[in-house]
């Protein structure tokens, strides 16, 4: 079901990808958590564009990205 307020599923898709990256890191190397969490994003966007109509969303896969990032960042730093 896709949700009616759409600044609460970007924050939901951040959210998500900062604690894939976070519990990741306990398994795998950052780099490979990174894209891992890329993937994961893109998978569950493809999911959702063949479970509704419409349903891939760009923006959704970035925020998604966007989570993992502060993490991949610090790593870099």
């Amino acid at each position: 079901m896709k949700p009616i307020i759409k600044q609460i599923d970007k924050a939901n898709h951040f959210i998500v990808g900062y604690l894939l990256m976070v519990f990741g890191m306990i398994f795998f190397p950052v780099p490979v958590t990174f894209t891992l969490v890329m993937l994961i994003g893109f998978v569950k966007e493809l999911w959702d564009d063949w479970q509704y109509e419409n349903g891939f969303d760009a923006m959704d896969w970035a925020y998604t990205c966007a989570g993992a990032l502060p993490m991949f960042v610090n790593y870099l730093i």
